[in-house]
């Protein structure tokens, strides 16, 4: 059985009793695949609930198996310079993050020189790219790159109940107007 739930679903106390039930019961053969998104209609996802949940699920015996980049993001990572980038990107408040998305590559590559700096690699890396090029590298993260989620279901023990968290952003693939003009904060 595979279930598929974000993060608001978290935050109902059933789910929390479904786990208990399973492990009571020894139930094994369950998936579920959580989305995890830095904004949700809500507010902005608290920094470190993934590590919560990680260890939640783990302490009920589930393996977790976190998917946070895609195919593009995790090739981008083995470039000269690919390390920092990524480093970047791990210490990147939610809200920052979610913000980029929508603003496009033209902020991507504003905030990234501003707060990287001149780092040779890094910035060869970033500006062979094309705004739109990076803004596909900067927003690839696992949950949309469905080839890199399963790979990580194919890669699960089939007798142990694992929890996938994978990596999204409300409302991918939608464009503010071309109109915009200003960077977020």
């Amino acid at each position: 059985m595979v279930a598929l739930v974000g993060d608001a679903e978290l935050d109902e106390g059933n789910i929390f009793e479904a786990l208990l039930e399973g492990w009571k019961q020894e139930s094994a053969q369950l998936l579920v695949g959580r989305r995890l998104q830095p904004q949700s209609l809500d507010a902005v996802v608290r920094e470190g609930l993934w590590e919560r949940y990680e260890q939640l699920f783990k302490n009920f015996g589930w393996d977790v198996v976190i998917v946070k980049y895609g195919r593009c993001s995790r090739a981008a990572f083995t470039e000269p310079g690919g390390d920092r980038l990524k480093a970047w990107i791990d210490n990147c408040p939610n809200q920052l993050y979610s913000a980029l998305v929508f603003a496009g590559g033209a902020a991507w590559r504003k905030r990234l020189s501003d707060e990287i700096g001149d780092q040779g690699d890094v910035t060869k890396l970033i500006n062979k790219r094309s705004d739109d090029e990076l803004a596909a590298l900067m927003n690839n993260l696992g949950g949309h790159d469905m080839p890199a989620v399963l790979d990580a279901l194919h890669g699960a023990h089939p007798e142990k109940p694992t929890c996938f968290i994978c990596y999204t952003v409300k409302g991918f693939g939608l464009r503010w107007p071309a109109t915009r003009t200003t960077t977020p904060g």
